[in-house]
């Protein structure tokens, strides 16, 4: 399995081995679509992150399939999280015992999924802190040469 950092994320965190970094192929400045059959939950976090994120530079088009399962795992987190808040983190069985409730499981799974896509688009402090995004939005001219 490779650790190799994409292009764009290696340029901008800095060469401190001072390998040869490739050019970057020209991709539109903006982000992907957004897919239509996301539910209302998705649709919200699309639209609240990918700005952020097309300002930054690190989303092209072809990043749609990453983004999607970003905001699928952040609206099945919540959906299972509603239904806790709602009915607890346990529930009695027909025997008598207590057991977990399903959607804790859930939940529990889909934030860490959330926080795996979130860390390739630097959504996370940590993640962020390895980034050195220049002020302002990239022209992308700098970056190619």
């Amino acid at each position: 399995m490779s650790d190799r950092k994409p292009v764009r994320i290696r340029v901008l965190t800095g060469n401190p081995g001072h390998r040869r970094i490739p050019k970057l192929p020209r991709m539109a400045p903006l982000g992907p679509q957004l897919p239509r059959n996301l539910n209302a939950e998705a649709r919200a976090e699309w639209k609240r992150v990918v700005p952020d994120l097309e300002h930054q530079g690190v989303l092209s088009p072809v990043d749609r399939a990453v983004l999607v399962g970003y905001v699928t795992a952040w609206s099945t987190m919540q959906a299972a999280q509603r239904v806790i808040d709602a009915q607890g983190m346990t529930y009695v069985t027909e025997t008598g015992f207590v057991r977990p409730r399903p959607e804790v499981e859930i939940a529990r799974m889909a934030r860490e999924q959330l926080l795996r896509f979130a860390g390739h688009f630097g959504l996370t402090p940590l993640s962020r802190d390895r980034l050195s995004v220049p002020p302002g939005p990239p022209d992308g001219d700098d970056l190619l040469d």
